[in-house]
């Protein structure tokens, strides 16, 4: 739980138990009170009621929320009392608390009177501050919960994002590697600017600062990836990106455009004579990528291991879902994107 929110429960906890365990002397400010018989209203007293009763609750939350927890820090934040020490407290509070009303006040009463009133009202101080103490580490064990769960949904998305990595780059390299070859016999300017395209692009894939990132970072990412391909398959792709500025400030899971193009350029053939054309654009809070259907060597496109990474990815940093659909002439996929500016993890 946060402190703050923790503190405030306990501060206003105190006021209003002191209040309620007080509310029968402040009851003898009235004329008619049947007790105005027999006691005396002195505002100075009831001054003093509310305030050991609230130092009094004060520090019972303290001991059972921090200093008595720091005997068991290496064990699990659960509520577990401790009643030895309780006891004590109560009974050193009811002692320095008669001492003080006696010295201060003189009251006409006898001194057993004053001992059971002091014992009923700070033992029901501690039946309400238990229960509150109770709720709080309720609260702060459910906090618990959530951050172990937080962390593995984490963990869960980095590996998803290592497994797309580790699926795409094989095959990825081995192209690269094919292509670069034939440039730099070919065309050894072209080969250098290959070259810093894919050094631009293993960077980007190797070092991401964050999870998730704007989709002007992703395409900013994207245009060495896309000038690649260009490079490799010259005037059979065509690539068209077509996204407003005010998109781009959206948020997307890192790593999300790439294994989408890659896909299309495995799977379909990309000539001169039958250009790949690959269009990326938006449909409401939606980042469109499709491409057109032409598959290479008979091969059909199907949505496997790949595209179901991606959308557990984005399931668990933005809680939306990737929508695949095909057509007979289009393979169309549809990325939620988020207005967050911070990676939000969801369990669905």
């Amino acid at each position: 739980m946060n402190k703050q929110l923790e503190n405030r429960i306990v501060a206003y906890s105190v006021a209003v138990i002191a209040l309620l365990v007080n509310l029968p002397k402040l009851a003898l400010m009235y004329e008619g009170s049947l007790a105005r018989q027999f006691i005396t209203f002195d505002l100075g007293e009831f001054l003093y009621l509310l305030l050991v009763t609230s130092l009094f609750g004060w520090l019972f939350f303290r001991l059972n929320l921090r200093w008595l927890p720091e005997l068991r820090k290496n064990g699990p934040d659960l509520f577990r009392p401790f009643l030895l020490p309780n006891l004590l407290f109560l009974l050193l509070g009811c002692i320095i608390a008669i001492q003080l009303h006696w010295l201060l006040f003189q009251p006409p009463f006898a001194v057993n009177f004053l001992r059971g009133a002091y014992f009923l009202r700070f033992g029901v101080c501690v039946l309400l501050e238990l229960l509150i103490v109770r709720i709080i580490y309720q609260i702060r064990e459910t906090r618990r919960h959530e951050a172990e769960k937080e962390l593995i949904l984490r963990k869960s998305a980095e590996t998803a994002l290592e497994l797309m990595k580790q699926q795409l780059n094989p095959h990825f390299f081995f192209n690269a590697l094919s292509t670069l070859s034939g440039l730099t016999r070919e065309d050894p300017g072209k080969a250098q600017r290959y070259i810093a395209h894919l050094s631009r692009i293993f960077r980007n894939l190797l070092h991401a600062p964050q999870q998730i990132l704007t989709v002007g970072e992703e395409l900013r990412q994207l245009a060495s990836y896309a000038e690649l391909l260009k490079m490799r398959f010259e005037t059979g792709i065509c690539i068209r990106v077509n996204v407003p500025p005010d998109f781009e400030s959206r948020m997307i899971p890192h790593f999300s455009l790439q294994p989408l193009m890659e896909n299309a350029a495995k799977h379909n053939i990309a000539v001169p004579e039958l250009p790949l054309e690959v269009n990326i654009y938006t449909e409401g809070e939606d980042l469109v990528v499709a491409n057109n259907l032409q598959p290479a060597n008979g091969m059909s496109f199907s949505s496997g291991l790949g595209l179901h990474n991606l959308n557990e990815r984005f399931r668990m940093l933005t809680g939306g879902v990737v929508k695949v659909s095909r057509t007979s002439e289009h393979f169309i996929v549809k990325l939620p994107t988020t207005n967050d500016t911070t990676t939000t993890f969801t369990d669905h």
